[in-house]
């Protein structure tokens, strides 16, 4: 569940943005999206003003072995892999109907395989140390995409002419086309989305958390104390003053960064608390994180059938 990759990669504007010409958002835009998308997000059943009872927090710096039990029920980057790959060869097929090819090279899934390396900043004190708040390879490559003529546009996107050729093109294009083959198997009304949100809703709900609140401030009391003003630790990730992240003023700020999540345990009470609210979430919506399950299977069963 890891924000930089997963705040969109299980919705279709992600596919088209990497594959099919969109552009691709900067890390510290996600950031920043992130934090948008957070504060309007609600949860799909309800809320409790409550706070769950969390007994004693997790001590921890480190996220590679902490899964949110909203990560059980979805995709991970390599089975969004898997429906990129599956997708793309039922866009070839439908563009092949109309004397077109489209074949693109889904890149291999790089960077860490913690999917919660950053949810809470900076997490890994050994990749800290080398680039800061660098990631642990360059940018995602995004790959070669074919050049396409006006009626290729039309066939792919579906925009423009409803025919070419007296062939009819399909609603939404072959891209339509694919992602309504790639779900055929799918749950009615199963949305991957709403399942993500109920991730951004936990997120802004362990935030607003006494217990979360307390802890942030302790850790932002002791940036300040070594002269680093931060508000909370997914602050210093879009901070234009530590450029890309990588240089020798943020590998300083990222250590201090990191000493302060040490001593204050800031990623063990933040994973302890927003786990307690996914829990609350899963069950206050059962029925729609069980069919995103069911939806995850479909599709990876219509996936391994193509690829």
């Amino acid at each position: 569940m890891e924000f930089y990759r997963s705040v969109s990669e299980f919705t279709m504007p992600t596919h088209e943005r990497r594959f099919f010409l969109r552009p691709a958002l900067s890390l510290a835009g996600v950031f920043s999206a992130l934090l948008a998308i957070s504060g309007c997000v609600s949860a799909a059943s309800g809320t409790e003003s409550s706070e769950p009872d969390i007994g004693k927090p997790l001590t921890t710096l480190s996220t590679k072995d902490l899964r949110l039990p909203l990560e059980s029920y979805l995709p991970t980057a390599g089975q969004v892999r898997e429906f990129d790959r599956a997708r793309l060869v039922l866009v070839n097929r439908c563009m092949q109907r109309f004397a077109f090819s489209y074949k693109v090279d889904v890149p291999a899934v790089e960077g860490s395989t913690d999917s919660n390396s950053r949810r809470y900043g900076i997490t890994d004190s050994s990749l800290a140390a080398k680039k800061g708040y660098g990631l642990a390879t360059d940018a995602e490559a995004h790959p070669a995409t074919p050049e396409l003529g006006a009626d290729e546009q039309t066939v792919l996107y579906g925009e423009g002419a409803s025919s070419l050729d007296g062939r009819a093109v399909p609603e939404g294009g072959c891209l339509g086309e694919a992602s309504r083959g790639l779900d055929a198997h799918s749950p009615k009304g199963a949305d991957f989305t709403l399942t993500q949100q109920l991730a951004f809703t936990s997120f802004k709900q362990a935030q607003e958390d006494s217990r979360v609140r307390k802890v942030v401030k302790a850790w932002s009391d002791c940036m300040a104390e070594q002269g680093y003003h931060y508000a909370n630790p997914l602050a210093p990730l879009s901070d234009p003053k530590l450029g890309d992240g990588t240089g020798a003023d943020a590998i300083r700020t990222a250590r201090v960064d990191l000493d302060c999540k040490t001593r204050t345990n800031l990623v063990g009470v933040s994973f302890t608390v927003e786990s307690a609210y996914q829990q609350r979430l899963i069950k206050q919506s059962a029925e729609l994180v069980k069919a995103t399950k069911e939806a995850r299977d479909a599709r990876l069963r219509v996936a391994d059938s193509l690829v």
